[in-house]
């Protein structure tokens, strides 16, 4: 259900829409009706929210388009339907600089107001649905992508075959209902209790009666899957069929670096190691910072620094190392190194030479 703020200055055209229009079985659980700007924004300071703002262009202490600004400050997302008494063009105008959802002379009558307001909250129901799919998408995005990393820390041999395969998949699932995606993993889920047999038959006994025999109904919880596995990963590693490498293997974040470590010459974008992981850019961004408490950025150029140490420590010329570790451009490179290392390349080489002939010194 949503909310609505509502500010006009005669209380008996609020009570006529109030009345006239059925906001509740338009998905509107409240509408918080005030004659003044003041009454609206107390609402607001008292952590009430809303996703509509229905106000009159003349209010008694302030402008509706001045009020509009100040609700949108906490609210980016709102829509406002601006009323107006005596409709004109530079007030229109105004209207559509401020971002109007709609702009309604209220000599149109209350059925005007009532066919934006179906038309507000058809795209609101939309828009929840999508961020509910969204929200379940990312989940079992999620749960598929570590029953992979299940399956690939038992059989390295899968990885290339079932990643490909769930990247041709995953397009045809973003458009079919979320059950598919929970048979997609009830599916990788059988081919994972399948292996687990062929190796250990007591265990894979225990994850049957335990978890593995979980009925569709109960994998609709994206949620109660991910539990699921993570008990599985548990038992695995304890039995010590998986291995902390076997780990490093299976998640995205530890193959992407161990890439970019192997790649370090070749222009790196989040764009090439996402695809190479298999997970969306975003994902992959937000999935790194978390998981290394640093930016991608920063890693990489951090990476590239310390290469180019140990480049610097083999004896390599200054002026192919740039090149070695990924940037075309030397000046570029050069201003990272000092930021990393605290000092240029030729002060870093001169020290390094220094300590060399100090150690040298009998």
């Amino acid at each position: 259900m949503f909310e609505a703020f509502f500010t006009d200055p005669c209380m008996r055209y609020r009570t006529e829409v109030i009345n006239g229009i059925d906001f509740y079985g338009l998905g509107f659980s409240m509408v918080r009706g005030e004659c003044v700007a003041e009454g609206t924004l107390r609402w607001m300071q008292k952590g009430e929210a809303a996703a509509v703002l229905i106000t009159n262009t003349s209010l008694p202490d302030m402008s509706g388009f001045e009020l509009a600004r100040h609700v949108r400050r906490q609210f980016p997302c709102l829509r406002v339907i601006f009323l107006t008494d005596t409709p004109n063009l530079a007030e229109a105008q105004q209207a559509v600089r401020c971002g109007a959802y709609d702009y309604l002379p209220k000599s149109d009558g209350i059925d005007a107001l009532r066919s934006a307001m179906i038309r507000v909250s058809e795209e609101l129901h939309t828009e929840s649905r999508e961020e509910a799919y969204l929200r379940g998408q990312q989940n079992w995005d999620e749960c598929i992508s570590r029953l992979l990393k299940l399956l690939l820390a038992l059989k390295p041999g899968i990885d290339e075959d079932h990643w490909q395969m769930y990247s041709k998949v995953k397009p045809l699932l973003s458009d079919a209902p979320l059950r598919m995606e929970a048979l997609l993993v009830r599916s990788l889920m059988e081919e994972l209790r399948a292996e687990i047999c062929r190796r250990d038959e007591a265990l894979a006994a225990q994850l049957r009666s335990n978890m593995m025999a979980a009925p569709l109904g109960m994998l609709t919880s994206a949620q109660g899957t991910a539990a699921y596995m993570d008990a599985i990963w548990a038992l695995l590693s304890e039995k010590g069929y998986i291995t902390q490498e076997d780990a490093l293997k299976s998640d995205p974040i530890g193959r992407a670096c161990v890439y970019m470590q192997s790649h370090l010459s070749e222009k790196l974008t989040v764009q090439e190691l996402a695809e190479y992981v298999h997970i969306s850019p975003r994902h992959f961004i937000r999935k790194f910072q978390a998981e290394m408490n640093e930016k991608f950025t920063d890693y990489l150029a951090h990476i590239r620094v310390q290469a180019a140490i140990q480049m610097l420590e083999a004896g390599r010329d200054v002026k192919s190392i740039p090149e070695a570790v990924g940037y075309r451009d030397e000046k570029s490179f050069y201003s990272v190194f000092r930021r990393f290392a605290g000092c240029s390349m030729r002060e870093y080489q001169q020290k390094l030479n220094l300590s060399q002939r100090k150690e040298k010194q009998p």
